[in-house]
């Protein structure tokens, strides 16, 4: 019986060295790094729709991986530094991959990264509250153009989208805002609410879950969802932003496992299941190859880069 046992432990111990050696893939967990705290919009993205559509097509175990703080850049230069054998992937949103750098000497620059998978895209809005005097984009210039320095707006902080979509568009239309920064999406809603900021920048999500409204959508497009709202494009503005979560892996990650797990996840595309969380998170699923991709994180990059700028944050 023992040597029954022996011989049995030792012939799976040779399948496994057999996988190893031939370089089957995968043959252990894959860790998907998410530098945001558990509960969160990217980490639910990862956790409900990632996770299962990358077990599903690779027939593999993914494992998430939470390492929160420092506006993400903590998981994100972790990520970096994560041994690129296919077997570390970094899940997170747009900030940390393409603002945060501009703003502080981090261990890590975008060049550290491959693009993997585009994930969806978060429209943003110029969001008052329902009560607000202000029905229009329009009503919304005259009065901050004939009230400098009088009405306030709230983001969550420094360098975040919101503040830079702000920062942008006072300096394209020539305003004189105060800056109040908060902790965070929902707190900024709260002071809208009290009247302590009159305005602020920020996704759909807010619309359902608090009293506002919109006066543009920073995109070409109208949202489906709020079909009232005028976009930029409408409304001859210049500006277009968003928020927008992806999927990077480590330089250095071998070409075919990148293309297979971007196939791989590629089944969320016409996925409804999936579609519809992506939609109760705020975003917008986007068919992007890998180039594609890429290439839209290269245009990110530049705009952020000049608001920064701009804006007297840039370290570097």
């Amino acid at each position: 019986m023992r040597k029954t046992l022996f011989l049995s432990t030792c012939a799976v111990c040779l399948l496994v060295c057999a996988l190893a050696w031939t370089g089957e893939w995968p043959s252990k967990p894959i860790t998907f790094i998410c530098p945001m705290p558990a509960g969160g919009t990217i980490d639910n993205l990862a956790r409900a729709v990632m996770a299962p559509a990358l077990e599903r097509g690779l027939n593999a175990t993914v494992v998430i991986k939470n390492i929160s703080g420092a506006g993400g850049t903590i998981g994100t230069a972790e990520a970096a530094t994560a041994k690129p054998d296919g077997y570390n992937f970094l899940v997170a949103p747009a900030g940390p991959m393409v603002i945060q750098f501009l703003l502080r000497n981090l261990p890590y620059t975008p060049d550290d990264f491959i693009p993997v998978y585009f994930i969806s895209d978060n429209p943003f809005f110029l969001i008052v509250p329902s009560k607000s005097p202000y029905n229009t984009f329009q009503e919304f210039l005259d009065d901050v153009k004939a009230n400098p320095g009088k009405i306030a707006y709230g983001t969550a902080g420094p360098g975040t989208v919101p503040h830079l979509t702000m920062a942008a568009m006072c300096a394209h239309y020539g305003l004189e805002m105060v800056h109040i920064p908060d902790r965070g999406g929902a707190e900024v809603m709260k002071s809208m609410a009290t009247g302590t900021v009159q305005v602020t920048a920020d996704s759909g999500t807010y619309f359902t879950r608090f009293d506002n409204k919109g006066l543009v959508r920073f995109g070409d497009e109208r949202v489906p969802e709020f079909p009232d709202i005028p976009s930029a494009k409408e409304l001859d503005c210049p500006l277009r932003f968003s928020t927008w979560n992806a999927i990077w892996a480590p330089k250095g990650t071998p070409a075919d496992i990148v293309e297979k797990v971007h196939k791989a996840l590629t089944s969320i595309d016409d996925d409804p299941g999936a579609q519809e969380i992506i939609k109760n998170l705020g975003g917008i699923g986007m068919k992007m190859s890998v180039q594609a991709f890429k290439d839209f994180q290269d245009v990110e990059v530049e705009k952020f880069g000049k608001i920064v700028e701009e804006a007297g944050l840039m370290t570097k």
